[in-house]
Protein backbone atom coordinates (compact mmCIF):
# COMPACT_ATOMS: atom_id res chain seq x y z
CA UNK A 1 0.00 0.00 0.00
CA UNK A 2 0.68 3.38 -0.37
CA UNK A 3 1.31 5.00 3.27
CA UNK A 4 2.12 8.29 1.45
CA UNK A 5 -0.89 8.12 -0.56
CA UNK A 6 -2.60 8.04 2.63
CA UNK A 7 -1.05 10.62 4.47
CA UNK A 8 -1.80 13.20 1.69
CA UNK A 9 -5.32 13.00 2.34
CA UNK A 10 -4.69 14.30 5.84
CA UNK A 11 -7.61 12.60 5.69
CA UNK A 12 -10.69 9.58 5.98
CA UNK A 13 -12.79 5.43 7.63
CA UNK A 14 -16.40 4.58 6.77
CA UNK A 15 -18.63 5.98 9.94
CA UNK A 16 -21.09 3.71 10.97
CA UNK A 17 -24.18 5.34 8.90
CA UNK A 18 -26.54 4.07 11.73
CA UNK A 19 -26.77 6.26 14.94
CA UNK A 20 -28.12 9.26 12.93
CA UNK A 21 -32.61 9.59 13.24
CA UNK A 22 -33.74 11.03 10.26
CA UNK A 23 -36.09 14.02 11.21
CA UNK A 24 -38.10 16.18 9.11
CA UNK A 25 -36.42 18.50 6.64
CA UNK A 26 -37.39 22.25 7.91
CA UNK A 27 -35.02 24.24 5.65
CA UNK A 28 -34.31 24.27 2.52
CA UNK A 29 -31.36 22.16 1.25
CA UNK A 30 -28.20 24.12 1.87
CA UNK A 31 -26.83 22.43 -1.70
CA UNK A 32 -29.73 22.60 -3.44
CA UNK A 33 -31.67 19.39 -3.88
CA UNK A 34 -28.42 17.10 -5.41
CA UNK A 35 -24.92 18.86 -5.62
CA UNK A 36 -21.18 17.83 -6.41
CA UNK A 37 -18.41 17.70 -4.34
CA UNK A 38 -16.47 20.81 -5.71
CA UNK A 39 -19.13 22.81 -5.16
CA UNK A 40 -19.80 21.62 -1.33
CA UNK A 41 -15.98 21.68 -0.15
CA UNK A 42 -16.39 25.77 -2.45
CA UNK A 43 -18.89 26.23 0.41
CA UNK A 44 -17.25 24.56 2.78
CA UNK A 45 -14.03 26.86 2.57
CA UNK A 46 -16.13 29.98 2.44
CA UNK A 47 -17.57 29.67 5.92
CA UNK A 48 -14.50 27.63 7.70
CA UNK A 49 -12.22 30.66 6.63
CA UNK A 50 -14.60 33.11 7.95
CA UNK A 51 -15.05 31.19 11.02
CA UNK A 52 -11.27 31.71 12.78
CA UNK A 53 -11.14 28.48 14.56
CA UNK A 54 -12.35 25.10 14.33
CA UNK A 55 -11.45 20.93 14.50
CA UNK A 56 -10.53 19.01 11.97
CA UNK A 57 -10.63 14.71 12.41
CA UNK A 58 -10.12 11.74 9.81
CA UNK A 59 -9.18 8.66 9.57
CA UNK A 60 -8.55 6.25 6.31
CA UNK A 61 -8.11 2.25 6.77
CA UNK A 62 -7.68 -0.48 3.83
CA UNK A 63 -8.35 -4.36 4.23
CA UNK A 64 -9.13 -6.98 1.78
CA UNK A 65 -12.70 -7.91 1.40
CA UNK A 66 -11.58 -11.51 2.19
CA UNK A 67 -9.99 -10.64 5.31
CA UNK A 68 -6.09 -11.70 4.18
CA UNK A 69 -4.91 -8.33 4.53
CA UNK A 70 -5.08 -5.34 7.03
CA UNK A 71 -3.54 -2.16 6.80
CA UNK A 72 -2.12 -0.37 9.41
CA UNK A 73 -4.99 2.70 10.12
CA UNK A 74 -4.46 6.39 9.48
CA UNK A 75 -5.73 8.88 11.95
CA UNK A 76 -5.55 12.47 12.23
CA UNK A 77 -6.47 15.57 14.54
CA UNK A 78 -5.70 19.09 14.44
CA UNK A 79 -6.78 22.14 16.21
CA UNK A 80 -6.87 24.98 13.68
CA UNK A 81 -6.70 29.27 14.12
CA UNK A 82 -7.37 30.53 10.86
CA UNK A 83 -7.48 34.17 12.20
CA UNK A 84 -3.74 33.81 13.78
CA UNK A 85 -2.44 30.56 11.72
CA UNK A 86 -1.57 28.60 14.13
CA UNK A 87 -2.14 24.90 14.37
CA UNK A 88 -1.78 21.59 16.90
CA UNK A 89 -2.15 18.45 14.44
CA UNK A 90 -1.34 14.93 15.39
CA UNK A 91 -1.23 12.05 13.07
CA UNK A 92 -1.15 8.46 13.96
CA UNK A 93 -0.24 6.01 12.01
CA UNK A 94 -1.64 2.54 13.47
CA UNK A 95 0.68 1.05 15.83
CA UNK A 96 3.81 2.48 14.41
CA UNK A 97 4.41 5.98 15.08
CA UNK A 98 2.63 9.04 16.35
CA UNK A 99 3.87 12.75 14.24
CA UNK A 100 2.41 15.59 16.16
CA UNK A 101 3.40 19.30 14.59
CA UNK A 102 2.87 22.74 16.13
CA UNK A 103 2.73 25.91 14.66
CA UNK A 104 1.99 29.31 16.47
CA UNK A 105 0.82 31.20 13.00
CA UNK A 106 4.57 33.16 13.37
CA UNK A 107 6.61 31.37 11.67
CA UNK A 108 7.76 28.89 14.05
CA UNK A 109 7.02 25.41 13.64
CA UNK A 110 8.30 22.48 15.72
CA UNK A 111 7.32 18.00 14.40
CA UNK A 112 7.37 16.25 17.35
CA UNK A 113 7.91 12.09 16.29
CA UNK A 114 7.11 9.35 18.66
CA UNK A 115 7.89 5.55 17.53
CA UNK A 116 9.48 2.24 19.41
CA UNK A 117 9.42 4.41 23.16
CA UNK A 118 11.62 7.27 21.75
CA UNK A 119 10.56 10.58 20.99
CA UNK A 120 12.78 12.93 18.61
CA UNK A 121 11.78 16.69 18.53
CA UNK A 122 12.86 19.10 15.65
CA UNK A 123 12.52 22.67 14.17
CA UNK A 124 10.44 22.65 10.46
CA UNK A 125 9.42 24.80 8.17
CA UNK A 126 6.72 26.79 8.94
CA UNK A 127 5.45 25.22 5.35
CA UNK A 128 5.48 21.90 6.55
CA UNK A 129 3.01 22.95 9.95
CA UNK A 130 0.14 25.14 8.13
CA UNK A 131 -3.55 25.12 8.38
CA UNK A 132 -4.12 25.65 4.17
CA UNK A 133 -4.34 21.24 4.25
CA UNK A 134 -6.95 21.76 7.24
CA UNK A 135 -9.32 24.05 5.55
CA UNK A 136 -10.46 22.75 2.56
CA UNK A 137 -10.06 18.87 2.49
CA UNK A 138 -7.35 17.90 -0.16
CA UNK A 139 -10.15 15.83 -2.16
CA UNK A 140 -10.44 17.91 -5.27
CA UNK A 141 -10.78 16.07 -8.49
CA UNK A 142 -11.61 12.51 -6.75
CA UNK A 143 -14.78 12.83 -6.21
CA UNK A 144 -16.03 15.34 -8.91
CA UNK A 145 -17.95 12.61 -11.27
CA UNK A 146 -20.57 12.24 -8.31
CA UNK A 147 -23.68 13.54 -8.18
CA UNK A 148 -25.53 13.34 -4.17
CA UNK A 149 -28.83 13.55 -3.57
CA UNK A 150 -30.65 15.59 -0.65
CA UNK A 151 -32.31 13.05 1.51
CA UNK A 152 -34.08 15.32 4.02
CA UNK A 153 -32.23 15.94 7.48
CA UNK A 154 -30.68 14.44 10.12
CA UNK A 155 -30.04 14.89 13.73
CA UNK A 156 -26.60 14.76 15.46
CA UNK A 157 -25.75 15.85 19.41
CA UNK A 158 -28.49 18.05 19.15
CA UNK A 159 -27.25 20.15 15.37
CA UNK A 160 -29.86 19.11 12.54
CA UNK A 161 -27.61 18.56 9.72
CA UNK A 162 -28.36 18.28 5.66
CA UNK A 163 -27.76 14.66 4.75
CA UNK A 164 -26.61 14.03 1.28
CA UNK A 165 -25.71 10.81 -0.24
CA UNK A 166 -24.94 8.54 -3.47
CA UNK A 167 -24.29 5.24 -4.39
CA UNK A 168 -22.20 4.53 -7.56
CA UNK A 169 -20.80 1.34 -9.52
CA UNK A 170 -17.78 3.98 -10.18
CA UNK A 171 -16.06 7.39 -9.68
CA UNK A 172 -17.31 8.29 -13.28
CA UNK A 173 -14.23 10.35 -13.56
CA UNK A 174 -13.35 11.18 -16.96
CA UNK A 175 -9.46 10.97 -16.55
CA UNK A 176 -8.00 8.23 -14.26
CA UNK A 177 -6.63 9.63 -11.22
CA UNK A 178 -4.99 8.19 -7.61
CA UNK A 179 -7.92 7.71 -5.15
CA UNK A 180 -6.64 6.14 -2.01
CA UNK A 181 -4.76 2.56 -2.57
CA UNK A 182 -7.13 2.61 -6.24
CA UNK A 183 -6.60 3.88 -9.38
CA UNK A 184 -10.00 5.64 -9.64
CA UNK A 185 -10.89 3.24 -13.07
CA UNK A 186 -10.48 0.21 -10.87
CA UNK A 187 -12.92 1.53 -8.05
CA UNK A 188 -16.24 -0.83 -8.46
CA UNK A 189 -18.34 0.29 -5.81
CA UNK A 190 -19.08 3.63 -4.13
CA UNK A 191 -21.27 4.17 -1.00
CA UNK A 192 -20.75 8.21 0.42
CA UNK A 193 -22.40 10.57 2.29
CA UNK A 194 -21.89 14.67 3.23
CA UNK A 195 -23.77 15.97 6.70
CA UNK A 196 -23.94 19.55 5.72
CA UNK A 197 -24.70 21.98 8.52
CA UNK A 198 -26.83 25.41 7.39
CA UNK A 199 -23.82 27.07 6.62
CA UNK A 200 -22.23 24.65 4.56
CA UNK A 201 -19.76 23.24 6.73
CA UNK A 202 -19.40 19.41 6.08
CA UNK A 203 -19.79 18.09 9.78
CA UNK A 204 -18.73 14.63 8.54
CA UNK A 205 -17.98 13.32 5.08
CA UNK A 206 -17.79 9.48 5.21
CA UNK A 207 -17.02 7.34 2.02
CA UNK A 208 -16.47 3.72 1.44
CA UNK A 209 -14.52 2.68 -1.73
CA UNK A 210 -14.17 -0.90 -3.06
CA UNK A 211 -12.13 -1.89 -5.69
CA UNK A 212 -8.99 -3.96 -7.49
CA UNK A 213 -5.08 -3.12 -6.47
CA UNK A 214 -4.44 -6.34 -7.72
CA UNK A 215 -5.92 -8.76 -10.33
CA UNK A 216 -6.74 -11.06 -7.41
CA UNK A 217 -7.70 -9.69 -4.48
CA UNK A 218 -10.96 -6.92 -3.82
CA UNK A 219 -9.57 -4.35 -1.20
CA UNK A 220 -12.25 -1.68 0.95
CA UNK A 221 -10.73 1.62 1.15
CA UNK A 222 -12.78 3.54 3.91
CA UNK A 223 -12.10 7.24 4.54
CA UNK A 224 -13.89 9.54 6.98
CA UNK A 225 -13.96 13.63 7.87
CA UNK A 226 -15.30 16.01 10.26
CA UNK A 227 -15.60 19.23 11.30
CA UNK A 228 -16.93 20.45 14.81
CA UNK A 229 -16.16 23.02 17.24
CA UNK A 230 -16.14 26.04 14.47
CA UNK A 231 -15.51 29.23 15.70
CA UNK A 232 -15.36 28.21 19.41
CA UNK A 233 -11.43 26.19 19.24
CA UNK A 234 -8.10 27.08 21.45
CA UNK A 235 -4.88 25.96 20.01
CA UNK A 236 -2.59 26.08 22.95
CA UNK A 237 1.22 25.44 22.32
CA UNK A 238 2.03 21.88 23.88
CA UNK A 239 4.65 20.97 26.27
CA UNK A 240 7.11 19.52 24.61
CA UNK A 241 7.39 22.38 21.46
CA UNK A 242 10.14 23.80 24.45
CA UNK A 243 12.32 21.01 23.61
CA UNK A 244 12.92 22.19 20.23
CA UNK A 245 14.62 25.53 21.04
CA UNK A 246 15.96 23.36 24.13
CA UNK A 247 17.83 21.20 21.68
CA UNK A 248 19.00 23.79 19.49
CA UNK A 249 20.50 26.22 22.12
CA UNK A 250 22.32 23.01 23.52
Amino acid sequence: MNTRTLLSLGVVALAVLAGCNAAPMDSEPVYGPSTTMPDVLDGHQQTIESSDSFRYNASTSISARDGSDQQPSQNVTARVNTATGALYVRQRLGDRAVVEGYSDGNGTAVRRVSAQGQSRVETVAADDVNVTGYVRPNLDGQFDGLNYTHRGTVERDGQLLHNYTVTSDGLGLAQPRTVGPFSSSDVTHVESRLLVTDDGVVRSLTTRLTGQVNENTTYVYTLDIGYDGVGSTTVTEPAWASQAADDADG
